[in-house]
């Protein structure tokens, strides 16, 4: 299983940072793998946990805690591919890839049609293709200025990113 964070709010955004081994910490602290230098993160913020085919995160007891998909985290959390953490003044990408897919998601049944006409609200995140998923970039002091955001596709913005790498390393 191959596990990385991506930071797509924050400074370096655009960067991918692999998880490798049991535990990753995230902190200001001597004893983490990250640390950000910002007053907002704890010495010892954020522990990520992988086991098995399960990737977990907690706060560790941090002054700001730790926040899920816009939901503060009180104990420990299972995540899934695309989750979005935030940690003090970053916010990650959680990219989970090689997890086997249980038989039942892997063929699920046909859904009936509605009886209206579907509205984006009535999407769960379940009921969205990989390919199809769509990830906002929101810089916010730009948007107020701007009143605007910009909107990619995971591909494209993966594109990106290979293009920014490539440009760097032909500098």
């Amino acid at each position: 299983m191959k596990v990385q964070l991506i930071v797509v709010q924050g400074k370096p955004e655009g960067k991918v940072i692999p998880l490798n081994g049991p535990i990753f910490k995230i902190g200001r602290g001597d004893t983490c793998h990250l640390r950000p230098n910002s007053e907002q993160v704890s010495r010892e913020h954020t522990e990520f946990s992988i086991a098995g085919n399960q990737v977990s995160v907690r706060d560790l007891g941090s002054r700001n805690g730790t926040i899920v998909n816009n939901k503060p985290v009180t104990g420990p959390y299972t995540l899934k591919d695309r989750d979005l953490i935030q940690v003090g003044p970053l916010t990650f990408a959680i990219s989970i890839q090689g997890v086997p897919v249980p038989a039942a998601a892997a063929h699920p049944e046909p859904k009936k049609a509605p009886a209206r006409a579907p509205s984006p609200d009535d999407i769960s995140c379940a009921d969205i293709d990989t390919v199809h998923l769509l990830y906002a970039v929101y810089d916010h002091e730009k948007a107020l200025a701007r009143k605007s955001f910009a909107v990619l596709s995971f591909s494209d913005y993966l594109g990106a990113l290979e293009r920014e790498k490539n440009k760097e390393e032909q500098s």
